[in-house]
């Protein structure tokens, strides 16, 4: 990576195969004369540069719209930047979301609901062997309410397929973090990736805000994901110590389980399997998976991890 943020070599996976940059530089986008151009915008660094360089016409055509999917867990510094930066932006930016994850976790406690979908450390007995909950909150907080309203912008019911592209929607996935993109399923939309396209990557993103007199963008992700890293943990402690104890107050609350679980399972938002406000995070381990999340900045951006 140059001095610009500027990776050199990078390969996207589709299915088991991996495409090269090339190919994805070489992909034919379809004209904006037949489908719109939307972004799924996550408010972080990434997706903000992105809607904002489409802006100053540094990537083309201009999206009609931005679709910023709310799961009611994003620190508030991310609902402050998202006041101003749909201020900054020529297109409209409609926010959307399918419940409150925060309300729907406090309701899985208390038996109001019979599944949760965020992979919180659980743990049974004096060894606490650690495993993890299934994760589908990315899909079911995301991408999901993301889909349904970009069907409802080009007119297509749900369920109902459509042989062309309607919608190219554009990621902001940076080069750096090319393997988290991914190829649609969907024959009805596409998926662009404008900074991998322009070979920039999260610094490239941070160098453009700051060359363009832009404020730097915070970063996007649950205050409660057990993704994250324990420098992405401290960092709140220090910098958004309202979202870490909004944080700490989740983390008891799942303490003792959940109805479904069985009987004397413990949930923890961090791997040590330690209550979240008795832990020094200078000092905590470092594992594998949190070593790969800290890669990614602790950002989101609509997609959650790998």
């Amino acid at each position: 990576m140059d001095s610009n943020g500027i990776a050199k070599t990078a390969s996207l996976k589709n299915g088991n195969e991996m495409v090269s940059l090339k190919e994805i530089l070489m992909k034919e986008i379809p004209s904006l004369k037949e489908p719109r151009h939307i972004i799924s915008l996550g408010a972080g660094v990434q997706s903000s540069t992105m809607s904002l360089m489409a802006k100053h016409g540094e990537i083309t055509p201009m999206p009609k719209a931005a679709v910023f999917a709310d799961t009611g867990g994003e620190p508030r510094k991310v609902y402050r930047w998202l006041d101003w930066l749909e201020k900054q932006l020529p297109f409209p930016v409609y926010r959307v979301d399918n419940g409150n994850l925060k309300e729907d976790i406090i309701d899985a406690t208390e038996g109001k609901n019979k599944f949760i979908s965020v992979p919180f450390y659980i743990g049974k007995g004096k060894e606490k062997k650690i495993g993890m909950l299934q994760r589908q909150c990315t899909g079911t907080y995301k991408i999901n309410p993301v889909n349904k309203k970009i069907r409802e912008l080009v007119n297509l019911a749900p369920g109902k397929k459509s042989k062309k592209v309607s919608i190219v929607l554009w990621q902001g996935i940076s080069l750096d973090e090319i393997q988290r993109a991914r190829v649609s399923h969907d024959r009805w939309q596409e998926y662009r990736y404008p900074l991998i396209e322009q070979k920039i990557s999260r610094q490239g993103c941070l160098l453009w805000m700051k060359k363009n007199n832009y404020p730097e963008p915070p970063r996007s992700a649950c205050y409660f994901c057990p993704y994250r890293s324990n420098r992405g943990w401290q960092k709140m402690k220090l910098n958004d110590p309202k979202s870490f104890l909004d944080a700490v107050s989740i983390d008891r609350k799942i303490r003792n389980g959940l109805p479904t679980l069985s009987k004397g399972s413990e949930l923890y938002l961090h791997r040590s399997m330690k209550p979240l406000d008795e832990i020094d995070f200078g000092k905590a381990k470092a594992k594998v998976q949190q070593v790969l999340w800290d890669e990614f900045e602790e950002e989101c951006e609509g997609m959650c991890g790998m």
